[in-house]
């Protein structure tokens, strides 16, 4: 049964359960499924060519969602912008729909998605014919941290195995009411969601962190889903005004190693909650994960390897290392995407995720770092993390972030920049660091208004270092007497 077939079931038997609810309203089952009627019969009335990209960036959750859906029935793939749509390299973007006035693109006929088109079916079936197989349904721009967007493709068929075991993983359905901090672009942020409205469950939606707490405890929400940057952001909150969300039975957290002193924080605020740590990524779903009451106490920690998924450590030749060795990390699995033809038959390609850890000999997956973001301190190296975990220890430090700088002598020195909650001096940072990292302290501590981020809230480190790289310029340009 396809996702189309579960959500328009369970609209049947169920038709006022609720499947959607936002801040400010409740969408039913059966308003969910009216909704998808009526776009689907707009869309097959525009005639566009089976398998067309149509690009979305729709604010409003609900209306998201309902237009997802109803492309991949009217035999239209997807592809959502959260911020500025961008052209994607070899697409045809066939058509942008906004609720703002769309942007003029040469060769791509834009069209506004108004109220009316969310106004309800007039009845009757829709003649439609929805994407199936191995066609593409949904592309998912993943920036990683790089900045640079990669169109993922997915189809029907590995999206359908994705949420199976993203079922699985969300504590074998044992929940009644998600609520999602991700947005619908990302793909967690759609697996979670299409999770639940395949399973006859209510997702709620807010990437807004006070309205996250304020929903979770109103409608008693007892799934959490959110970054490890999000995760963070909510505690402090708690810690301004305490929204009590005793119904939470279980917080899943990805997106960034994630430290024991942020789970320890975790813990003081969601007492009666199980946080379940999970490492994925936009190409392959979840590939590892556990209560993490059931890891080793170290950061970065992140789950054991999930039965469908293959990871292992290698070194810089490509050569697979034993089991406790750190190295790069590679892995593959059944419900990998693709940009370009159909994965060929077979096992699929290994996926090079950018990580750097250990695969313990339990299976248990520690990530120690970035490949790509290792600092090298006189060969001494460091991982970014483990220098913001420090800063985020002191009281006045609201956000870290580090990145590698290599200074006027070619020599790289690890450089930070900090969102501060009240005024401290730099020297009082770099000493609170020395006293706790000693030569991997950073050599530079800079307040900035806001630290650079991508999606899930992974620090944007490329645009952060040229930042920092460019005030080290201005400090230590000649000033005119």
């Amino acid at each position: 049964m396809s996702i189309l077939e579960r959500t328009a079931f369970h609209a049947k038997i169920e038709p006022h359960r609720p499947a959607i609810i936002l801040a400010d309203r409740i969408v039913t089952y059966a308003m969910l499924a009216d909704v998808v009627d009526a776009l689907t019969g707009r869309l097959v009335a525009l005639g566009l060519p089976r398998g067309a990209l149509v690009g979305v960036k729709i604010g409003n959750p609900a209306r998201h969602m309902a237009l997802l859906l109803a492309l991949q029935r009217a035999g239209l793939a997807s592809i959502s912008f959260s911020d500025d749509p961008v052209a994607v390299p070899g697409l045809w973007l066939a058509a942008l729909m906004l609720d703002a006035p769309a942007p003029t693109w040469p060769g791509v006929p834009a069209f506004v998605v108004d109220d009316d088109w969310f106004a309800g079916s007039a009845g009757g079936a829709v003649e439609a014919s929805p994407l199936v197989g191995d066609e593409t349904c949904r592309v998912i721009l993943s920036s990683g941290t790089t900045g640079i967007p990669k169109p993922i493709r997915l189809t029907p068929n590995v999206l359908a195995i994705r949420l199976g075991q993203k079922l699985t993983q969300m504590s074998g359905g044992g929940f009644e009411r998600v609520m999602c901090a991700m947005n619908l672009a990302s793909a967690w942020g759609l697996d979670v969601s299409l999770a639940a409205l395949c399973n006859g469950k209510a997702v709620m939606l807010s990437d807004i962190g006070r309205e996250t707490l304020d929903m979770a405890a109103l409608y008693r929400a007892d799934y959490l889903v959110c970054s490890t940057h999000q995760l963070r952001t909510l505690l402090e909150l708690q810690e301004e005004r305490l929204t009590p969300c005793d119904a939470v039975r279980w917080i899943e957290v990805s997106g960034s190693v994630i430290s024991v002193a942020l789970l320890e924080r975790a813990r003081r605020f969601f007492a009666a909650a199980r946080l379940m740590v999970c490492y994925s990524a936009t190409e392959t779903g979840p590939t590892a994960y556990a209560p993490a009451d059931s890891l080793p106490p170290v950061d970065g920690a992140t789950g054991f390897v999930a039965p469908w998924t293959t990871i292992e450590t290698i070194d810089a030749n490509d050569r697979p290392l034993p089991r406790g060795a750190e190295g790069r990390i590679r892995l593959r699995c059944e419900s990998q995407a693709f940009w370009g033809d159909a994965r060929p038959g077979g096992e699929a390609p290994w996926f090079y995720p950018g990580d750097v850890g250990v695969i313990r000999p339990d299976g248990c997956v520690v990530v120690t770092g970035r490949a790509s973001e290792i600092i090298n301190i006189g060969g001494v190296k460091v991982a970014p993390t483990t220098i913001e975990e420090v800063l985020l220890l002191h009281p006045d430090v609201a956000e870290a972030a580090a990145v590698g700088v290599f200074g006027a002598d070619g020599v790289e020195q690890p450089w930070a920049a900090v969102v501060l909650r009240r005024p401290v001096g730099e020297a009082a940072l770099k000493q609170f660091c020395e006293a706790r990292l000693r030569h991997a302290a950073p050599s530079r501590i800079v307040a900035v208004a806001s630290v650079p981020r991508v999606g899930g809230g992974k620090v944007a480190r490329a645009e952060l270092r040229e930042t920092l790289s460019r005030l080290g310029r201005e400090a230590s340009a000649p000033r005119e007497s």
